[in-house]
């Protein structure tokens, strides 16, 4: 490589880290009935240990939030609730998730950050078979 090496500065933003994660549990609690029509039955029994655990130990590993927003684009896909309420019953999701990678990155420099969007990348690209799986299963609609 030529030149210098660059890594851009970040700027910190600051998330209530806490708010997220009981918007997430809030959700575990009050949707199980719509996350139980979104999610594969493995996906959501995953999720569950997150509703007790410390809040410094609440993590959703790349490979299940993979399978998550995968369950989450076969649901839409095939209707299974009106899609606003396929994309509301998401959203605490998603702040679980912002969450986790809030927690897993704090103190990374960019580069080390950018790592790890790398292996959340990777983590989609290994269980793309899952979703075409999950595409490809009868529906009615």
């Amino acid at each position: 490589m030529f030149g210098f090496q660059y890594e851009g500065g970040v700027e910190p933003v600051n998330v209530n880290v806490d708010r997220m994660i009981s918007t997430f549990r809030q959700g575990l609690s009050d949707l199980g009935t719509i996350w139980d029509q979104i999610l594969a039955p493995g996906t959501r029994q995953s999720l569950r240990p997150l509703g007790t655990c410390s809040l410094q130990d609440f993590r959703i590993a790349d490979s299940l939030w993979a399978r998550v927003v995968y369950d989450a684009a076969v649901a839409y896909r095939n209707r299974v609730l009106p899609l606003d309420h396929v994309l509301k019953a998401f959203t605490p999701l998603y702040l679980g998730r912002t969450a986790s990678f809030v927690l897993d990155t704090q103190g990374l420099t960019s580069s080390e950050a950018e790592g790890r969007i790398e292996a959340l990348c990777q983590a989609f690209e290994k269980d793309k078979s899952y979703l075409v799986a999950r595409w490809n299963e009868p529906h009615a609609g």
